[in-house]
């Protein structure tokens, strides 16, 4: 690390893919533009799938050596220390206000130890507890509740995840502010989906299931809320994506010639690819906090079918920028989605009013004042 001097912002993950990165350059770059007059430093780890965007993105940035790379277990554990090391010796070099932890990450905790005194730490919650089908369940309940513990401002991203934190840790009330998550994708909006050209008549509605394939997310609910609509040949669902249940998902729908099968890890320009050429995104989620998903989508012009579970209700406007299903059951789904497929009119509408929605709440959020 070779920047000198002391900072006001040291803004720090080390995991490597998924949302992630995408989020600690995000909340980088909004904490740059609401604070313009600090000093700000981000660190990356080298094998982050988002190391080019921070290279290009015009913020101060330092990469760490990912010491998991480093070959043997005896190497592995050597690098450990020598991060160890560096992180210590930096820390009091540049002598930060405030570290911000955007997300847990798997060397964020023991290593917060290693940030002095006096330097005030803000940790990020994106989810309380790990979804049904998560990894790693208990290292990620252990290491953030100790992360929420050594923490002096707690952020969660939603109403919902702030309730589950406030219920669930003791202590965190005083220290707790919630910022939505969507205020942070706002940067991401796009001058070409606010003139979206009106859907061909006569073609399929195209609706994209996207992410992480896994238990929470719903597939199972999906593939019997499509059950009644195999008949028609007015819609098209691509399904991209990977995790546990690409199995699941490759089999599922076989036998559907509507849908189309994506099963890799896709990388944020391939996502938001996708995105921008869908119609509507659909999350029939069974459990949840809040999803990057929709703003990802919103931020392009492309609303969602929801669940009402979690805050994916709100992340919507309730409806004022996508669909929310009366329940999180496979025959409210299947009304949820026939409702696009049938009005494309109500479906222009909501996808000319998502960039509108996303700036209004960016505007309302007050990221400076929650970060004290």
């Amino acid at each position: 690390m070779s920047t000198a001097g002391s900072i006001d912002t040291f803004v720090w993950f080390w995991g490597r893919r998924g949302g992630g990165p995408v989020f600690a350059l995000k909340f980088a770059r909004w904490l740059a533009e609401a604070r313009p007059d600090e000093r700000l430093l981000l660190s990356f780890s080298e094998t982050s799938e988002e190391l080019e965007a921070a290279r290009t993105s015009g913020l101060p940035l330092v990469v760490e050596p990912d010491p998991r790379i480093a070959g043997s277990h005896l190497a592995k554990a050597q690098a450990v220390l020598a991060m160890a090391i560096r992180l210590r010796r930096d820390m009091k070099r540049l002598q930060p206000r405030r570290v911000v932890i955007p997300m847990n990450f798997a060397f964020a905790w023991p290593l917060v130890h290693l940030v002095p005194r006096g330097t005030r730490v803000t940790y990020v919650v994106h989810d309380d507890t790990p979804h049904p089908g998560d990894y790693a369940r208990l290292w990620q309940e252990s290491t953030q509740k100790r992360l929420v513990a050594a923490a002096d401002r707690v952020l969660a991203l939603s109403e919902a995840v702030g309730a589950d934190v406030l219920a669930h840790h003791r202590g965190v009330k005083d220290k707790l502010r919630i910022v939505p998550i969507n205020a942070f994708y706002a940067d991401a909006l796009q001058p070409a989906a606010a003139h979206r050209r009106p859907m061909p008549i006569g073609r399929p509605l195209q609706l994209l299931f996207v992410g992480r394939l896994i238990a929470y997310k719903g597939l199972s609910l999906l593939r019997a809320a499509l059950e009644p609509l195999k008949a028609r040949d007015d819609w098209r669902l691509t399904i991209a994506g990977s995790g546990p249940d690409k199995a699941y998902a490759d089999d599922a729908f076989k036998d559907m010639p509507q849908v189309a099968l994506r099963t890799e890890w896709l990388s944020q320009p391939d996502l938001q690819g996708l995105i921008a050429e869908a119609d509507t995104l659909i999350c029939p989620y069974v459990e949840a906090s809040q999803s990057a998903i929709i703003p990802e989508g919103l931020a392009l012009g492309t609303p969602s079918i929801v669940t009402p579970v979690g805050a994916l209700p709100e992340q919507v406007g309730f409806g004022a920028v996508g669909e929310v299903a009366a329940q999180a059951t496979a025959d409210a789904l299947t009304v949820a989605i026939q409702r696009l497929i049938d009005d494309r009119d109500h479906v222009a509408a909501l996808q000319a009013k998502a960039q509108g929605f996303m700036r209004a709440g960016r505007a309302a959020a007050d990221l400076a004042g929650a970060l004290g």
